[in-house]
């Protein structure tokens, strides 16, 4: 509860696609920009969402899904896992492995 690690070393990591089961879940058919647009709006609010959409700008002509897959994944896995072994580090003397697992799906409409 407090935040305490135990001085052990430890291995924390995620999956490369991780977002993207979340994403073709909740959109089964082509995703718009102004949908994306929606989207981070709805996670970030509006200020921080102009922010977002200028550093990762997207291509207007496509499906968003693969692009909001990899925002998802960044934004539910990959950053606060970064964050989480950083803290750990801050407090222990022991050695942390971040790992990222990247094998490419090959299944299902995402692949």
């Amino acid at each position: 509860e407090q935040g305490a690690v135990h001085d052990k070393p430890f291995m924390l990591g995620t999956v490369a696609q991780e977002g993207t089961e979340f994403v073709y879940g909740a959109m089964t058919s082509p995703m718009s920009p102004a949908e994306f647009k929606i989207a981070v709006e709805l996670v970030y609010g509006p200020e921080r969402s102009k922010e977002v959409i200028a550093k990762f700008p997207m291509d207007p002509d496509v499906d968003q899904r693969p692009y909001t897959s990899d925002r998802a994944t960044e934004f539910l896995f990959t950053c606060p896992t970064r964050n989480a072994t950083a803290g750990a580090l801050d407090n222990i003397s022991s050695s942390a492995w971040l790992y990222q697992f990247d094998h490419p799906l090959s299944f299902g409409e995402q692949a």
